[in-house]
């Protein structure tokens, strides 16, 4: 038996190659299906019932995998853990975001004086959806153009009762996300304003600055949404570091992580996992 990688290739771009270069490397299987035949191919016969199988790829094709396959682990991504509702009390202070309320989409119109009271910087304030699914693009709303924008919103098909996290707006320098497995950061990237391996860097560059601060959420914050997940720290412009988001491994972009390092890690909890229910 061996560990099997499930990769949906469309989904991220060139970053893919060097994912599907490094399982190759590390010797382990892979099946790679195009997003755009997918739901013509049976790909549930790709792999048996009882194959170590690790899902990469998009959130759509994730959501079957998650409904449909029997592989273990199948896709690490447990749906209901990465809501903000479920981490943003967890973070607290920590978090770009934490002056914050989650209202339904439907209450939104009725509150617009308030939450630009309350949340709003020069008439502006920031809003994205509670799902960690991100059933749409968080974005800042000027006060002249709420309605509107929330009738775009309304184009995602949006119920009256979906949560929505509005907060107050913040301007960001730099971005980086970290890989986390077991409680441990085992490969960061910066991926704005550009991609970059963070490991390795000196004590005077951010990306050192951005892992230590990582590092300490994950180790002071009771959180552990699966056993392998993302975790993005930012750089305010006024200097500041910060929680931006967390994320599911099997569904986030892996920018310009060290390869090596996430294939070996994610393969070895995966086969933790697998003989864990099979031996």
């Amino acid at each position: 038996m061996k560990v099997n990688w499930f990769l949906e290739s469309d989904i991220y771009g060139d970053d893919i190659k060097a994912l599907v270069a490094e399982i190759e490397r590390q010797g382990h299987g892979l099946k790679i299906l195009s997003d755009r035949n997918h739901w013509d191919l049976n790909w549930l016969n790709l792999f048996s019932t009882r194959d170590c199988v690790i899902y990469y790829g998009g959130l759509e094709l994730g959501y079957s995998v998650r409904r449909k396959a029997m592989w273990v682990p199948g896709i690490y991504s447990s749906v209901e853990n990465y809501a903000c509702h479920k981490y943003y009390p967890l973070f607290g202070n920590r978090l770009l975001n934490s002056c914050y309320v989650i209202i339904p989409y439907g209450d939104l119109l009725r509150r617009k004086d308030w939450l630009y009271k309350h949340l709003g910087i020069d008439d502006t304030i920031f809003i994205r959806p509670d799902k960690g699914t991100k059933v749409f693009t968080g974005k800042a709303i000027y006060y002249e153009n709420f309605e509107k924008d929330l009738e775009q919103l309304g184009f995602y098909y949006l119920e009256p009762g979906e949560l929505c996290v509005i907060a107050e707006p913040r301007n960001v320098e730099k971005e980086w996300r970290f890989l986390i497995v077991n409680g441990r950061l085992v490969a960061g990237s910066e991926y704005k304003p550009e991609k970059k391996n963070v490991f390795g860097n000196s004590i005077h560059d951010d990306s050192y600055v951005a892992i230590r601060v990582a590092e300490q959420a994950v180790a002071n914050v009771d959180y552990v949404p699966d056993r392998a997940w993302t975790l993005d720290i930012c750089k305010t412009v006024e200097g500041n570091f910060y929680v931006l988001e967390v994320g599911c491994f099997s569904c986030a972009g892996l920018y310009a992580m060290n390869m090596a390092d996430v294939v070996r890690e994610v393969s070895r909890i995966a086969w933790e996992d697998w003989k864990e229910i099979f031996e």
